[in-house]
């Protein structure tokens, strides 16, 4: 959301060595690479989350076990496995384990599925990612939302790759039918983050504007360039910008019966 304004004030400090390794949701490497230079940017995942606290203080909220296997996936934007990314994935395992990647645009758009599912939900809920997970009527939703993110980026030509040892990619839909064969893979998958408070989530619970733009919103803007629809996806930016706007935290009670609705338009 910031990186125009903080690349911008970076650069005049980069030399022609220097890498920008972005480690942030959504997909922001070419928009990154506009800025610093498609030469200085490596792109990143990071496996965990955190809630937080205070200035300088936040409380790890994924299991300690999740970041010691699945920390980081860094890559070259071109695939290559370069000295330089090798380098960096050695300083980052220093915090949990770090894996380069030849697709880190796969790595992307499936940790873009993992925050416009639950991150998305959370914030759009007002709840954590557990109050998601065990909740049919949100479940049914959020599997809406994997579906609709699998099909863009297939639209797309991306290929998702596994995260944390498993296939996103199963998650797409034949049919409505098809939700509950899905649910013991969320539940295994996010079980260990039930904790965890979206940071939209947090950034609405301080009266701050959220990245929604460039996590739903950007399933939304590339389903409206590939010419597919994304109900569900557009409809956690809507009330995700609602709450923006009112300075509010979301109401679940309230939002879960408009994410019900589509479910009667179908």
């Amino acid at each position: 959301m910031y990186n125009h304004v903080a690349l911008n004030q970076l650069l005049p400090h980069l030399h022609t060595d220097s890498v920008v390794c972005t480690l942030q949701n959504g997909v922001p490497e070419d928009n990154v690479a506009n800025i610093v230079g498609k030469h200085r940017t490596i792109g990143g995942a990071v496996g965990f989350g955190a809630t937080w606290l205070r200035p300088g203080v936040s409380e790890l909220t994924t299991e300690w076990d999740i970041v010691q296997k699945f920390a980081f996936d860094i890559g070259e934007l071109d695939g290559k496995i370069t000295p330089r990314a090798q380098k960096i994935a050695e300083i980052l395992s220093l915090v949990g384990h770090c894996k380069v990647s030849d697709n880190i645009l796969g790595i992307k758009w499936a940790k873009l599925l993992m925050n416009a599912t639950f991150s998305g939900m959370s914030a759009a809920l007002g709840c954590t990612f557990g109050e998601v997970l065990f909740n049919e009527r949100a479940m049914y939703s959020l599997a809406h939302i994997a579906d609709e993110t699998i099909k863009v980026a297939r639209a797309l030509g991306v290929k998702m790759v596994p995260m944390q040892g498993k296939d996103f990619e199963f998650l797409e839909l034949k049919d409505e039918k098809d939700i509950p064969n899905k649910i013991d893979f969320y539940k295994e998958v996010w079980t260990p983050h039930a904790k965890l408070k979206a940071s939209m989530l947090q950034d609405l619970e301080k009266g701050k504007k959220t990245e929604i733009d460039y996590i739903n919103g950007h399933v939304s803007a590339k389903g409206r360039l590939v010419g597919m629809k994304t109900p569900y996806n557009d409809l956690v930016v809507e009330l995700v910008k609602k709450a923006e706007e009112q300075k509010i935290v979301p109401d679940f009670s309230v939002n879960i019966e408009r994410f019900d609705s589509l479910k009667v338009k179908r």
